[in-house]
């Protein structure tokens, strides 16, 4: 009788790719400076 044949190949790959890429980009522009628009009430002149 000949022998059993050894057992199949070995396991498949490794896990995938790491995680994927770092969070988004950072907050948005602050506040306009409001300063420019608020006319001086007539008062103040």
């Amino acid at each position: 009788m000949c022998p059993a044949p050894g057992p199949g190949p070995g396991p498949g790959p490794g896990p995938g790719p790491g995680p994927g890429p770092g969070p988004g980009p950072g907050p948005g522009p602050g506040r306009k400076d409001q300063t420019s628009v608020v006319r001086s009430p007539a008062w103040a002149l």
